[in-house]
């Protein structure tokens, strides 16, 4: 079977008390910070998304009982 499939995922990215994340160069930096910027200096947060496609060629084969058997080239 010859196909394409389409990989796709989005993430809000908003910024929640209590959380950090670790940034190379800099180090743990906490959300409350990113809350204040957008408290004081009119941030907002913002939706992350990416696509793309992979194709492929493939044996699918199910067996008597009903299970997918996967024959990668």
């Amino acid at each position: 079977m010859l196909g394409t499939i389409t990989h796709s995922w989005d993430n809000r990215y908003d910024c929640h008390r209590g959380t950090s994340a670790y940034i190379y160069g800099f180090g743990n930096i906490g959300d409350s910070h990113a809350l204040l910027v957008e408290k004081y200096c009119g941030a907002k947060p913002y939706e992350i998304r990416s696509e793309w496609k992979q194709n492929f060629n493939r044996t699918f084969q199910f067996n008597s009982s009903g299970n997918l058997i996967l024959k990668l080239k």
